[in-house]
């Protein structure tokens, strides 16, 4: 009869040992239930700091192994969330530009922070190149960044194009460059952006027949796309083709009678071969369109100058 009494005491004491190490386990349940909560209806920064703050609440006081991952999870996305949304204000240069240091700061420890959780975040890390490519990143890091998103963008063929064309940016040989910009158009034919950017190292290669053939390609597909036009301009002024290259601009002005672009093209390409006039000309039209436009008063106080208009060139500055 003892020997029953002690085999039943042992087993609820192993129960209630179970039970109380499951408790302990999930200490960080009550935590982690009002992170889903919040996160569900999260809006602005400050209720992401609050999840954020939630989950790491959670994993601190304990959680069970499936909880955990839960936990680490939806650390990991709404960090990279948040610096997101940090990383849209500096990449779009918004707000004060003395804060744009301390936001990509902020950004950029989210979203690492994101990434070592959850490795697998292409876009995350397309971001962290972003940061790290303007004025005092770290170059070395960028680099690494994209080449780790061109490794995880395996799902997404228009995001792993994007993460290509930004590689192509930076990359210095002509070879590489155009190796990453046909496996971007080839993922995403109808990204503009692809195909000229293909079309202008094509032209850094001397192949400037198949640079304007892809050019022509691309103002057929979309004949509305001002940048092509330019880019061909471009390409034959190189080969020495002035009046092409104006007649294409002109084109470009009647596709978009409201965009400076073509006019400004115009006006550098008549500045270049010493045809000042007309290239003030093309300016003054402009202005018209934009008459506050920076780029646009310092280069025509540049023709300005050229032209011995000393007072008109000051009025510009």
């Amino acid at each position: 009869m003892r020997s029953a009494l002690r085999l039943v005491c042992l087993f609820l004491l192993l129960i209630l040992a179970t039970s109380t190490a499951a408790v302990a386990a999930n200490e960080g349940q009550a935590d982690l239930d009002r992170a889903t909560e919040v996160i569900l209806t999260a809006g602005t920064i400050d209720d992401l700091g609050t999840v954020i703050g939630l989950c790491r609440g959670a994993l601190n006081k304990g959680l069970d192994e499936g909880n955990t991952q839960y936990a680490e999870s939806l650390l990991a996305s709404t960090l990279i969330r948040r610096g997101a949304q940090r990383a849209g204000v500096v990449v779009k240069r918004q707000g004060d530009p003395a804060q744009w240091a301390e936001q990509r700061t902020a950004a950029l420890t989210d979203l690492e922070e994101g990434v070592k959780l959850s490795p697998q975040q292409p876009e995350a890390l397309f971001l962290i190149a972003q940061l790290n490519l303007l004025p005092g990143g770290d170059a070395g890091r960028a680099r690494e960044a994209i080449d780790q998103a061109v490794e995880a963008a395996v799902d997404d063929q228009i995001q792993r194009a994007k993460i290509l064309m930004l590689r192509a940016t930076i990359t210095k040989d002509n070879e590489k460059r155009l190796a990453d910009l046909e496996e971007a158009v080839r993922l995403a034919p109808h990204e503009m952006p692809a195909v000229r950017a293909r079309a202008m190292v094509l032209a850094d290669l001397g192949r400037h027949d198949e640079s304007l053939a892809e050019l022509d390609k691309a103002i057929s597909k979309t004949p509305d796309h001002i940048p092509s036009y330019e880019a061909k301009a471009i390409v034959l002024m190189r080969v020495g083709k002035q009046d092409e290259a104006l007649a294409v601009l002109e084109e470009a002005k009647k596709q978009d009678p409201t965009s400076i672009a073509p006019l400004l093209q115009r006006a550098r390409i008549f500045a270049a071969s010493n045809e000042l006039k007309q290239s003030i000309a093309e300016l003054d039209q402009a202005q018209k369109l934009q008459p506050e436009n920076v780029g646009l008063l310092l280069l025509r106080a540049d023709v300005r100058q050229k032209l011995g208009q000393r007072d008109e060139a000051l009025a510009d500055l």
